[in-house]
């Protein structure tokens, strides 16, 4: 990872240009799909102050990397040509960019995985030029460009599987799939709680890569990615103009603390030059406008500061991430991440009840990976009895917590207000009845493995809660 402080070195980036959707690309995608290659389309690539923007990149775990560059060329623009390679130059529609692009690769790969063996395979896609053609043209084409090595207007799927190699024995030591891309293409991996890195579906790329420059609104279900796609968005906005400025605002310092720590972790190793000090991440307060707001957990906020935001805002960019009014949104995450939760409803004393559920997972469990989210009295209650019968010290925790250390081998006593951003393994809810249906969702979302609800009587209420939440 490297942070500057100073005005980035990134050159202005020049007009690139975009690969056409022509049939002989949606027949490569179609022969990657049938084997399950991954294809990515107009991408950049970052490495330190550099960036290099690739039309089609195929990542085969078993053989390396395709790389492909198209040319409209047509036979009767080649046929009394010669061809050279590019090497001090972008791509452009007259030369070719193969090895400047192969060597920024390479210099990449090397650097962040300290390897130098992943296979990278150079593929020209010609749309406007037949195999008959081909065969007509200089023979210096032959000698830079090998007829094994382009695809044709007329190359059929099985020759596009033979080109790349797909029938062949794979490579043995090859490095794992994820990290290579991960390594890549830092701004479309999310880091997820378990450390690993995932790449982002479809919903969540067109949102990381769409320039907002109004008002927008995302809405997604719980552990839908939301909040870490905002962080790739932040991270791949500053590495395109450094001089760009992002305001982050979360309900809680705590929760800001977090983002930032999740934003220095997605960068670390990633050897990308962002300047930290085009980003803010602040609770709800005053602020002059900026080029983006990204307001996070935006149902929490109070209406009055929503409108506040948008008047700042009104001719800059804006994303109420979960807002209270769900309508005419932007973009919508419908994928679960988290979907294989064990949930439990305890009915009776719901203080005595509690303090049995702390005891039994404090047996297999550490104090960190235990939250409790209830109302003012009831933690208050459960911190004084959890030191009293249990000998466990607990955190009654509030929004103005400043330090994740604070948190670190104690058991969090939460309200559903000041959730934002914490994750544990258990989770306890308590005065369920007493709180939205949104602030439930939210504290379900807290848990990664188990959600135990307690609770003290039946009712219409408790009904409602379990049709919400007890088989999903």
């Amino acid at each position: 990872m490297i942070l500057s402080s100073i005005k980035s070195f990134f050159k202005k980036p020049q007009k690139t240009l975009v690969l056409p959707d022509s049939i002989l690309k949606k027949r490569l995608k179609n022969v990657a799909n049938k084997n399950s290659l991954l294809v990515y389309e107009n991408i950049t690539i970052y490495h330190q102050d550099r960036s290099f923007f690739i039309q089609l990149l195929i990542l085969d775990k078993k053989h390396g990397i395709y790389l492909f560059e198209y040319k409209s060329w047509s036979y009767d623009e080649l046929k009394h040509s010669t061809i050279q390679k590019a090497t001090n130059q972008e791509s452009k529609e007259n030369a070719l960019a193969f090895e400047r692009t192969h060597s920024f690769l390479r210099e990449k790969l090397k650097e962040v995985t300290h390897k130098d063996n992943v296979p990278i395979i150079n593929y020209l896609l010609m749309e406007n030029l037949n195999t008959y053609e081909y065969k007509h043209l200089d023979d210096s084409f032959k000698n830079l460009l090998p007829e094994k090595n382009i695809l044709f207007s007329d190359s059929l799927d099985y020759e596009i599987s033979k080109k790349l190699h797909l029938e062949e024995l794979e490579k043995e030591d090859l490095p794992d799939i994820e990290n290579i891309m991960r390594n890549l293409l830092i701004q479309y991996h999310i880091l997820s709680e378990d450390g690993r890195f995932h790449l982002v579906t479809n919903e969540q790329l067109r949102f990381i890569d769409t320039k907002i420059t109004t008002h927008q609104k995302l809405i997604g279900k719980g552990a839908s990615g939301k909040t870490n796609t905002m962080i790739l968005k932040v991270i791949l906005e500053l590495l395109k103009n450094p001089d760009y400025k992002i305001i982050v605002i979360k309900p809680t310092i705590l929760s800001c603390h977090i983002i930032k720590k999740k934003l220095l972790d997605t960068l670390e190793n990633s050897l990308v030059k962002v300047d930290i000090n085009s980003l803010k991440i602040i609770i709800p307060k005053e602020f002059n406008p900026v080029d983006l707001v990204l307001c996070d957990d935006a149902y929490q906020m109070d209406d009055n500061y929503i409108e506040y935001i948008k008047q700042k805002q009104k001719k800059a960019g804006l994303v109420l991430i979960n807002p209270k009014d769900k309508i005419d949104s932007h973009y919508n995450f419908d994928k679960n991440f988290y979907q294989n939760k064990n949930i439990q409803f305890k009915k009776g004393d719901t203080h005595t009840l509690a303090l049995l559920k702390i005891s039994k997972l404090l047996e297999n469990n550490s104090a960190s990976d235990i939250i409790v989210i209830s109302n003012n009295l009831s933690r208050k209650r459960l911190s004084d009895d959890l030191v009293d019968f249990i000998d466990e010290k607990a955190l009654i925790l509030n929004e103005y917590v400043h330090f994740l250390y604070q948190i670190d081998n104690k058991i969090l006593l939460c309200e559903y207000s000041h959730i934002s951003e914490l994750k544990a393994k258990h989770v306890i809810l308590m005065d369920v009845c007493s709180t939205s249906v949104d602030k439930l969702r939210s504290a379900f979302n807290v848990s990664l493995e188990n959600v135990y609800v307690i609770y003290e009587d039946d009712c219409d209420r408790m009904s409602m809660i379990r049709e919400n939440f007890e088989y999903n």
